[in-house]
């Protein structure tokens, strides 16, 4: 855009500064990806409104915040046609234990891991940079190798992070699988398969792959930020109630 300069995230701000005000103002509502944006905007530049918030505080009665869905003709572990195959198995919630038990060796052995349906079994499936909190992971890779766990990796995008994920599989490969680039197969077989998939996200508008874990009966393990905190239910153990594990801070 002649005129604007610096890094592509100030320009995108820019660019939406000066394009957006007038479809914002002549449409009849604003949808937003969750909940807890709508407020957010109206604070000011430094929680998202980007210079936008004082003209989205004149039509503040257009926002509306709207969680996303997921295609259940897609993504159904009863019908997904990548679990029909190679000893993965589709299930529902009558067969939830007995499919998530084959689905998880399954996995197993297509990685090359040890078999082993009881040793807790951890996935990621996202873009690798900072937005999603892939560091997080790297920095407790250690911890989580120590209690035993398989880690298992799917992704791209920043080339450090790429490089990370090759550097966690080479030096335990007899507990974490990591695989650069993307696989819609393998994106659901790792939904299936795995235990717990993490979502440590530093912010997420809405996110889907919480939305498939808990649909596959996969608990997520998410930062309590945005669509993540308004689709993920915290665990209870006292009233056995709620869909996932939620941690507020992610340094």
């Amino acid at each position: 855009m002649p005129g604007v300069h610096g890094k592509p995230s100030a320009r995108k701000a820019a660019a939406g500064h000066l394009l957006l005000p007038a479809p914002t103002g002549s449409s009849s509502r604003a949808v937003l990806a969750d909940r807890a944006w709508p407020p957010r905007l109206l604070r000011g530049p430094q929680e998202g409104g980007w210079g936008l918030h004082d003209v989205l505080k004149m039509n503040n009665w257009k926002l509306r915040g709207i969680v996303n869905g997921i295609d259940y003709q897609e993504w159904n572990p009863e019908t997904d046609e990548f679990l029909a195959t190679d000893g993965y198995a589709n299930y529902g919630t009558d067969t939830l234990a007995e499919g998530k038990r084959a689905c998880k060796m399954a996995l197993q052995r297509e990685l090359g891991l040890q078999v082993d349906p009881d040793v807790p079994m951890l996935g990621f499936i996202g873009r690798l940079d900072y937005q999603k909190g892939v560091d997080l992971i790297r920095d407790t890779y250690d911890y989580m190798m120590g209690e035993r766990c398989q880690l298992v990796m799917l992704g791209s995008g920043r080339p450090d992070l790429e490089e990370a994920l090759r550097d966690m599989e080479g030096r335990n490969k007899s507990q974490c699988r990591s695989w650069v680039g993307f696989s819609v197969k393998m994106a659901h077989r790792i939904t299936a398969g795995v235990d717990l998939l993490l979502m440590p996200s530093r912010f997420e508008p809405c996110g889907l792959n919480q939305l498939y874990a808990m649909a596959y009966g996969t608990v997520p393990v998410v930062h309590a930020v945005g669509g993540l905190r308004d689709t993920v239910q915290q665990f209870n153990p006292f009233e056995n109630s709620g869909t996932g594990w939620c941690f507020d801070r992610a340094e």
